[in-house]
């Protein structure tokens, strides 16, 4: 299992906060255009685990 560090010392975190740089809509937009992308993209997988496409319904 791979452990990804919550908190790094000297991180400036904000710079990854999409709230300060796109209004609400815009993000609700971009989030909903890559799950999109996403459904299509795993739908060439015919064989895929169910559980993995299920991961980008909404």
């Amino acid at each position: 299992m791979v452990e990804t560090p919550k908190f790094v010392e000297g991180c400036d975190y904000s710079r990854f906060d999409l709230n300060n740089y796109y209004d609400t809509e815009h993000i609700d937009s971009l989030i909903a255009n890559l799950r999109l992308e996403r459904a299509e993209y795993i739908e060439r997988f015919p064989g895929l685990e169910p559980a993995v496409a299920r991961a980008v319904e909404f």
